[in-house]
């Protein structure tokens, strides 16, 4: 064996993983102001986008995007231009997969409204995104970070009014009652004594069903957005109506 065909391989060294659970540092302050300005839909998707990126490496597919969100592809991209538009971020289009490039933190902007609670960093569980979004929908999502934004570390928080939440997540003040409701139907509020205190939580362990119903999304299976759920029901209700008056207009 000649000299000039020995190769060294060095091993780098390899430890084990961090094991734990992915968070997102976020202002959420900051990230209401943005919403405000680009759109709370397309605000949301740059946060699901960073969001899903620290676990994909990067790259997401525009069908997870989807069913995440409970969007269709067009408005994906209706809002993927508006964030390039407002000089947010570039995105690239890869095939069925789009990635993203962050050309201004929205944790670097100084002005907000007065239902804005600025310069406090929150760490948000990766998965809530996967899991807790594609259940609450995006209004209600939007209606917890709110609130979550306006946590302090002694736990005390100065009063919220259905106003200030509206103007801050882009709802009408029945929206905003819908939303409030719909965090308690799903263990991430409740009310404490009189006088309409309630107090957040994190969001609790899945059931059976709620695992049922996110692989099912996630396949496909169920489609994304809630009106083409619907036209789905209709699909199916429809016709098995007619063809029970059918049989029994004929058994009469």
């Amino acid at each position: 064996m000649r000299d000039e065909n020995l190769h060294l391989r060095i091993s780098p060294p390899v430890g084990e993983p961090p094991i734990g659970v992915s968070t997102l540092t976020v202002d959420l302050g900051a990230f209401l102001a943005t919403a405000r300005e680009v759109g709370f839909d397309a605000g949301l998707l740059l946060l699901t986008m960073r969001a899903l990126a620290v676990r994909s490496g990067g790259r997401i597919p525009v069908k997870e995007l989807s069913w995440v969100l409970g969007a269709r592809f067009v408005e994906i991209i209706r809002w993927l231009v508006a964030l390039e538009g407002a000089g947010l971020c570039v995105w690239h289009s890869h095939g069925a997969t789009v990635s993203l490039e962050i050309s201004s933190m929205e944790t670097e902007r100084t002005l907000f409204g007065p239902d804005d609670a600025p310069g406090v960093l929150h760490r948000l569980p990766v998965f809530w995104f996967s899991r807790t979004l594609p259940l609450l929908g995006r209004r209600a999502f939007l209606t917890y970070l709110y609130l979550r934004s306006h946590e302090r570390l002694a736990g005390i928080t100065e009063p919220l009014t259905i106003g200030s939440i509206g103007r801050s997540t882009g709802q009408s003040p029945r929206e905003v009652e819908a939303s409030l409701r719909r965090l308690q139907r799903h263990g991430l509020s409740g009310r404490v004594g009189s006088f309409g205190k309630y107090v957040l939580t994190d969001p609790p362990p899945l059931s059976a069903y709620q695992r049922w119903y996110l692989k099912w999304l996630a396949a496909g299976a169920i489609p994304a957005t809630p009106r083409d759920r619907l036209r789905l029901l209709a699909w199916i209700v429809v016709p098995t109506v007619v063809v029970a008056l059918l049989l029994t207009a004929i058994l009469l």
